[in-house]
C-alpha cells in the first residue's frame, strides 16, 4: 500500500456521499456533505498501519461523480483561475496608476486609461 497521492470518488448518497479510493477499493467511506471529504478520509488513513504516519501529508483529490456535478467543480476550479488572474491584475493595474501619477497624470486621466473611476485611482495610490 505505497501511494503518493490518493483519489477519491465521491457518489451522492441519500442522505450524503459515498467515498471509496482507487487506491483501497476496500476503504469506504459516508460523509454528509463534500466538505467535510478530505478530513475524513485522513482520519481512515490514519487507522491503516500503511498510512498511518503519512496520513496528514498525502495528497488527496475528490472526484465526484456525476455530470453536473464534474461540471460544477470544473467552475469552481475555473473560478479560482479567474480570481488569481484578477489579482494579479489589480496589482499590475496599481503599479501602472503608480508609474503613471508619478509621471504627473492626473487621476482623472489614469482612470479612463485604466477603465477605473479616478475615485478608485485615489485609492489605489492611497493603498500603494
Amino acid at each position: 500500500m505505497t501511494t503518493h497521492a490518493l483519489t477519491a470518488h465521491a457518489t451522492r448518497a441519500h442522505r450524503g456521499w459515498t467515498l471509496h479510493t482507487d487506491n483501497d477499493p476496500e476503504m469506504i467511506i459516508q460523509v454528509t456533505q463534500l466538505n467535510q471529504a478530505e478530513t475524513c478520509i485522513r482520519h481512515a488513513l490514519a487507522l491503516v498501519p500503511a498510512y498511518a504516519h503519512r496520513a496528514a501529508s498525502i495528497p488527496v483529490t475528490v472526484v465526484v461523480d456525476g455530470e453536473i456535478e464534474s461540471r460544477a467543480c470544473a467552475l469552481r476550479t475555473r473560478l479560482a483561475e479567474l480570481h488569481r488572474e484578477e489579482k494579479h491584475a489589480r496589482a499590475e493595474a496599481a503599479a501602472t496608476a503608480r508609474q503613471l501619477a508619478d509621471r504627473g497624470y492626473t487621476y482623472r486621466d489614469i482612470g479612463y486609461l485604466l477603465g477605473i473611476t479616478y475615485g478608485r485611482v485615489g485609492q489605489i495610490l492611497k493603498n500603494s
